[in-house]
Formats: structure tokens, sequence, C-alpha cells
């Protein structure tokens, strides 16, 4: 008897566990139209290098849509903290940033899951961030992804956009993108072949 209640505890820990995967996979569209892309976010030290044994996590998204749709899934992380998965536009304070999801570390894996779909009405790197345009030395262009203390961001306003941004710099408890990504946003193409017709 005792090993059948063991047993059972088992599969009741395990199936709520995995529930916010499962949900977040439900949520996220496998059907789009149009290539995926994927994102691996790690841990940096504080001169930049990544942290081999660290916290990361790996996001997978439409590369084109009318909807920027996507699922994080993170590891390695503080149990119980609260992360934010943000669009990061350079320069500092990251003025114009878009919150993208919100999640709670749990488990002793310090596992997190956000997914999330969004109107963003524009592509990503947005015009007004310093790495939509190549710029010396790296000559890199996109858009950076990262996994912040939701206590660090203000996400500003519906009616104004542009107050979103860092209030706080805790690096070393951050996932910072391995590199850049760029999304298109076909809203406007879709309205503009439409109007063709």
């Amino acid at each position: 008897m005792k090993k059948k209640t063991l047993v059972l505890a088992i599969v009741v820990v395990m199936v709520f566990a995995f529930t916010p995967f499962v949900s977040a996979k439900r949520c996220y569209d496998p059907h789009h139209k149009g290539p995926v892309g994927f994102l691996y976010l790690i841990q940096k030290d504080l001169e930049w290098n990544p942290v081999l044994k660290g916290a990361y996590g790996r996001m997978q998204y439409h590369i084109w849509g009318e909807e920027f749709s996507f699922w994080f899934e993170g590891h390695g992380l503080v149990q119980g903290e609260k992360y934010t998965l943000i669009y990061y536009p350079d320069p500092w304070p990251g003025a114009g940033l878009i919150c993208l999801g919100e999640g709670t570390a749990y488990g002793r894996g310090g596992n997190v899951a956000i997914w999330g779909r969004s109107d963003l009405g524009m592509d990503l790197p947005a015009d007004y961030d310093a790495n939509a345009k190549t710029v010396f030395p790296s000559g890199a262009v996109g858009a950076k992804i990262w996994l912040v203390l939701s206590e660090d961001v203000d996400c500003g306003t519906a009616t104004g956009p542009m107050s979103s941004k860092l209030v706080g710099w805790n690096p070393l408890d951050y996932l910072f993108e391995f590199n850049l990504i760029t999304y298109y946003d076909t809203t406007g193409d879709d309205a503009a072949s439409k109007k063709k017709k």
C-alpha cells in the first residue's frame, strides 16, 4: 500500500510541475505560417562572459506575423522570484522597452514558463533602438531579448509606451540574449495588399 501511495504522490507532483509548460505550448501557435526562430538566453558575469553552468533559457518565436508569438522556458533561476521577459532597446535605461510576459520561478530547478502573443505594431528592433542600425565595432543589427527581475522593470502604460524602462540593474540575476533577433510585423503589409484588391 505504501508503495502505491508513493507512486501516486510522484505522479501528482510531476503533473503539476509540467503544467505551465504544457499550457505554454497550447497558447503558442505551432501552425503559424512562416519560419520559426530560436533564441538562447544565458547568464553572464560582470565582464560579460557566459556563466557556463549558470541559469539559461530558450525562446521559440515566429519571425514574422500580425502578432509577435512566442514561448519561453528558463531554468536554474531563483525559486519564488518573479521574472519579466523583455525586448530591450539601447541605450540605457531602455526607454520604450516592451514587457513580453511575466512568470515566477518554481521547483527545485528554478523553472519558469512565459508565453504570449502581442500586436506590437512595429518590427523588432524598433526604429528608436540603437541596434536598428549598424554600429561600430560589432556591426550587429537586431533586437535584444532579456529575462530580468520583475522589480527592476517599469512596464509603463498603454497611453505612454515610451515610459517603460529599466529601473534597477542586477545583471548577475538576469538572462541575456546569446544573439540578436529580428521580427517583421506584417500588419501593414496585409493592409496594403487588401487595398490593392
